[in-house]
C-alpha cells in the first residue's frame, strides 16, 4: 500500500508544482521510492539525509534522533517521513522536530506510516500503527495545516499482515499462489510453517485486494501537510 499512498503524493505535486529545491529525508535512504519519484520531477533539487544511522551513499547526512528535541538550523521545502513514525517513541518531540525541519515559507510534510502493521525491527519498535487521525491532531496541534490525510489497505493485505505475518510485494499480492515457496529445510516445525503459508495463501485468493479505506482492514496512513508561512517557533 505505501505504493499506493505515495501515488497521492506524486499526483498532487504534479498538479500543483510547488517550488521544491531542496528535500529532506527522514530515516530514509536514497532508496526511497518518494525520493526517486521526487527526483524525477525535480531533478535539480538538494536532497539532505536525517537520522541516525548514515548510509554509504547518504551525503549531506544530519545526525538527528526524533525522539530528542534538537534545533537544526536547516529547514527543507518538503520532508519526507516515511516508515519512521512507528519507531519513534516520544511523539511530542518527533513533532517539534517535524516542525522545525520544515521550511516556515509554505513547507511540505509528507508522514507515511504503517495504520496497522505485524512487530519488526529496524532498529525498535514502538507502535502497531496509527490511523490518519492520530496523525492529523499531532501536526495541527504543531501548526501543520493538513492537506490530504487516508488510511487505506485491503482485505487480502490485512490477511497477509496480520495472519501469515508476512510483507508482500505488489506482485505477491497480485498472485499469492504463483509467488509461494515452500520453505527449504526440514522438520516437523517447517512442515507445519510450509503447510500453513500454503493454505493461507490460497484463502487470500478469496480475500479482495481491492484497495479500501475501511478501518478494520486498514495498513496504510499517509498525511501530507503544510506549514504555514505566518508559523513560527
Amino acid at each position: 500500500m505505501r505504493n499506493e499512498a505515495m501515488s497521492t503524493l506524486i499526483k498532487w505535486v504534479e498538479d500543483n508544482k510547488p517550488q521544491l529545491k531542496s528535500i529532506g529525508i527522514l530515516g530514509g535512504s536514497s532508496e526511497e521510492p518518494e525520493l526517486i519519484e521526487l527526483l524525477r520531477i525535480y531533478p535539480d533539487s538538494a536532497v539532505t539525509y536525517l537520522g541516525i544511522e548514515k548510509g554509504v551513499n547518504e551525503n549531506p547526512f544530519i545526525d538527528l534522533d526524533l525522539n530528542e528535541f534538537v534545533r537544526v538550523n536547516q529547514s527543507f521545502d518538503i520532508v519526507i517521513c516515511a516508515q519512521v513514525l512507528e519507531h519513534v517513541w516520544n511523539l511530542e518531540n518527533c513533532m517539534k522536530n517535524l516542525f522545525e525541519i520544515t521550511s516556515p515559507r509554505g513547507g511540505l510534510l509528507w508522514l507515511n506510516c504503517p495504520a496497522s502493521n505485524m512487530v519488526h525491527g529496524s532498529p525498535e519498535y514502538f507502535s502497531a500503527g496509527y490511523s490518519s487521525e492520530m496523525v492529523i491532531r499531532n501536526l495541527e496541534n504543531h501548526k501543520f495545516e493538513v492537506i490530504l490525510a487516508d488510511s487505506i489497505g485491503s482485505r487480502r493485505l490485512y490477511f497477509f499482515t496480520h495472519t501469515l505475518q508476512y510483507w508482500p510485494t505488489k506482485f505477491e499480492l497480485a498472485h499469492p499462489l504463483l509467488t509461494y515457496r515452500p520453505l527449504r529445510s526440514y522438520g516437523r516445525r517447517v512442515f507445519i510453517e510450509t503447510f500453513l503459508g500454503f493454505f493461507g495463501r490460497l484463502y487470500s485468493l478469496f480475500l479482495s485486494n481491492r484497495k479500501i479505506s475501511k478501518s478494520q482492514y486498514d495498513t496504510e496512513t499517509y498525511v501530507l501537510a503544510k506549514l504555514e508561512s505566518s508559523s513560527s517557533t
